[in-house]
């Protein structure tokens, strides 16, 4: 990251400094008929390889821990995330940890502007993928992949959640930073930090009906209140 700083200062036109710091970003020679246009940015670089004549458009994120190979003739837009790593799914494993797997673009891809590649990806060979597409999956050759789209997989497993608040649609989170998150029917009703966050912990074990009875006033009478302010509920 030291030396993408120091690239993305340099006057555009020193093409003889870009090339220098790019081999020493990637930690290996790189072909001569690559172009890379800063600013660029990359966490790694040790990671990537190249084929030859690709071009690399301005903006680009190359987060290439995972592994990310580039073969020939290959056409990436302005602002394309190329991401190899992430964290686990599940919320008790999340903060433990990084993930991470290899991005692979096969020969004669273009990839249009802001588009992003999720980790373990293949783009075939010859395919396309649209401006501002997400791409989760492989990607088999000669296609054509646009849009984003929002798609539930599964459902997560509640860290520290309670049953006692089922009944009407109340449960709990706890955070690693010590906050308490209370959801209702998957909605967050509200946080709880600090010393109310401990309490909350504390009455969870002794006194949880008559605590969850409590949430549960507070929360309607919350809402009733938000319905009384409402510009249509005024006289």
């Amino acid at each position: 990251m030291n030396l993408t700083s120091r690239l993305n200062v340099l006057p555009f036109d020193d093409l003889d400094a870009r090339r220098t710091l790019l081999t020493e970003i990637f930690g290996k020679p790189i072909p001569d008929s690559l172009s890379i246009l800063p600013p660029f940015y990359c966490d790694y670089g040790l990671g990537t390889s190249f084929g030859e004549r690709v071009f690399i458009n301005q903006g680009c994120f190359f987060l290439d821990y995972g592994g990310i190979t580039i073969g020939d003739r290959v056409l990436i837009g302005p602002r394309v995330t190329l991401c190899t790593a992430g964290h686990p799914v599940e919320l008790d494993e999340r903060y433990d940890f990084i993930t991470h797997a290899p991005i692979v673009i096969e020969d004669d891809v273009w990839i249009g502007a802001a588009a992003t590649i999720t980790p373990g990806v293949t783009i075939g060979r010859g395919s396309v993928v649209g401006a501002g597409a997400v791409v989760a999956k492989d990607v088999p050759p000669l296609s054509v992949v646009t849009a984003t789209s929002v798609v539930e997989r599964k459902r997560l497993k509640s860290v520290g959640s309670s049953s006692m608040g089922t009944a009407e649609g109340f449960a709990f989170i706890t955070r690693p930073d010590g906050s308490v998150v209370i959801t209702h029917r998957g909605r967050v009703a509200t946080t709880l930090r600090g010393q109310r966050a401990a309490e909350f912990l504390d009455e969870v074990d002794d006194d949880p009906q008559g605590l969850m009875a409590r949430v549960t006033g507070n929360y309607k009478r919350g809402n009733e209140r938000t319905a009384k302010q409402h510009p249509r509920n005024r006289h």
